[in-house]
C-alpha cells in the first residue's frame, strides 16, 4: 500500500516538474521585419520568485503573460510606448521609445517581502541576452 502511494506521489511530482518545462529554451527570433523593433519581455529565474503569472500590457491591451523563467517576443512599430506588467496586487510601468531594426530586453522581476512587488526595466543587450538564455518561451 505504501509503495503504491509513493509511486502515485512520485508520478504527480514528476508530471508537475515536466509540466513546468513547456516551451523551447530561448532562441533568437529570425526574419524580423526591418520596419519593426523587437522587444523580448522576460522574467529571469530567481531563487525565491513566485510561481504566479504576470500580465504585460500596452494601452490596456494584454500582449502576453510572464512567469518565472519565461519570455516572449513582441514586434513593435517605431514610436513611444508605455508598457505595464501587473498582477492583482502590483504593477510597474516602463516608457520606451523604440526604433526599427533594434532589439530591446525588458526584464520583469518580483521584489520585496513575499515577492509581491513587480519591476520592469530595460537592460543593456549583453546583459539581457545573458539572462534570457535560460528562459523558455511562454506559449
Amino acid at each position: 500500500m505504501r509503495a503504491g502511494l509513493v509511486a502515485v506521489v512520485s508520478s504527480l511530482i514528476l508530471g508537475w516538474v515536466l509540466g513546468c518545462a513547456h516551451g523551447p529554451i530561448f532562441q533568437e527570433m529570425k526574419d524580423v521585419p526591418g520596419d519593426r523593433a523587437l522587444i523580448y519581455f522576460y522574467h529571469p529565474q530567481e531563487s525565491m520568485a513566485s510561481g504566479g503569472k504576470y500580465e504585460v500590457k500596452w494601452m490596456e491591451q494584454r500582449i502576453g503573460l510572464l512567469k518565472t523563467g519565461r519570455y516572449f517576443p513582441y514586434l513593435a512599430l517605431p514610436g513611444h510606448y508605455i508598457f505595464y506588467v501587473e498582477t492583482l496586487f502590483s504593477f510597474s510601468k516602463k516608457d520606451m521609445d523604440v526604433e526599427p531594426g533594434t532589439v530591446y530586453y525588458a526584464r520583469c522581476r518580483t521584489k520585496g517581502w513575499l515577492r509581491a512587488s513587480l519591476t520592469m526595466e530595460l537592460v543593456p543587450p549583453l546583459l539581457g541576452r545573458a539572462e534570457i538564455m535560460d528562459c523558455r518561451l511562454l506559449r
